[in-house]
């Protein structure tokens, strides 16, 4: 179900490799049926690699080989201006993804003209900004309240 439960309302959300996933859903037109693509009002990332070439893992490669296909494998390369509205949260204190991830998609949604909301939280590490959706720990991030402000909940 989407926003409030309307099942005619989508939006996607994840995690490191999940936010990736999420954003190629979201952003590549490959992924989604046009009638399941219609009702995608947004999308959330959370400490995702959206930009991540060159690679710099042995099993990247492997992973998204062929070389001739690497580009598929990055979520920046696929905004269009018909994309849907984004939120991008990422901690400052993330040693897993860079932050560049956030940037520059944050830049190539704005470039299109999609809404994005992106934003850096302090103290917040890879793990620790998911974790950061669970009572009791929610009041002291603002991971939980920027998702669901951007859910209009």
């Amino acid at each position: 179900m989407g926003r409030g439960g309307d099942t005619f309302s989508l939006v996607l959300m994840g995690h490191s490799a999940g936010a990736h996933l999420a954003a190629m859903l979201a952003l590549d037109d490959r992924y989604l049926d046009p009638s399941t693509r219609s009702h995608l009002k947004g999308w959330i990332g959370l400490a995702g690699p959206y930009d991540f070439l060159p690679f710099k893992e042995a099993y990247q490669p492997v992973l998204f080989g062929p070389e001739s296909h690497f580009s598929d494998s990055q979520p920046i390369n696929f905004v269009t201006r018909d994309d849907p509205p984004a939120l991008l949260l990422h901690g400052t204190e993330d040693d897993v993804v860079g932050t560049h991830n956030l940037v520059n998609l944050r830049e190539r949604l704005k470039e299109a003209g999609v809404p994005v909301d992106a934003r850096h939280l302090d103290h917040i590490d890879h793990g620790l900004i998911v974790g950061a959706l669970a009572r009791p720990i929610s009041d002291n991030y603002p991971v939980l309240s920027a998702v669901l402000a951007f859910l209009r909940i």
